[in-house]
């Protein structure tokens, strides 16, 4: 409820408010700041990584719900990577996951299809469950272990030139 008056106050009588004003707006939810850690990753945006890591930290995110909520957005271009190789033009793939993805975000997330094969989309998620299981078997930096994770991927994105 008190996002929803601040929206309101935000876009004034009568007026109205884009994706980005939102986002900004509720940039303190864990989950707008998850999926900006994601599409940072899988773009091979360092600086927007390291960003939104330094978001989730001082907010206070747990370390295990970053890299779940990595996984599912690896999970959900896996899942679209694989259909479009089947066949189903990329688009169309983006469009047809569950649950869906804000129409906002599809274009970004067909982009990004673009650029990861289906083995390193599973790569991707088999390193955030590493990391993961690391994190819940403790002995070390939390924020470092997903940390390192998520560097990897996105190193991995960039080295691949697509």
């Amino acid at each position: 409820r008190q996002e929803m008056e601040k929206l309101a106050l935000l876009a004034g009588p009568g007026g109205s408010l884009g994706y980005d004003d939102v986002a900004a707006a509720l940039g303190d939810s864990g989950a707008l700041t998850t999926t900006d850690i994601a599409m940072a990753a899988a773009d091979g945006q360092i600086d927007r990584l390291q960003h939104g890591l330094e978001k989730a930290w001082s907010e206070s995110q747990n370390a295990v719900m970053v890299l779940r909520g990595c996984q599912g957005y690896f999970r959900q271009l896996l899942s679209a990577s694989r259909a479009s190789q089947a066949g189903t033009p990329v688009a169309q793939a983006v469009k047809s996951l569950r649950p869906p993805v804000h129409f906002r975000l599809q274009d970004k997330m067909a982009a990004q299809l673009r650029a990861w094969t289906p083995d390193s989309l599973f790569d991707a998620v088999n390193r955030l469950q590493d990391a993961e299981l690391s994190v819940k078997q403790g002995g070390g930096n939390d924020e470092i272990f997903a940390g390192q994770a998520l560097l990897g991927i996105c190193l991995r994105r960039q080295k691949s030139g697509r």
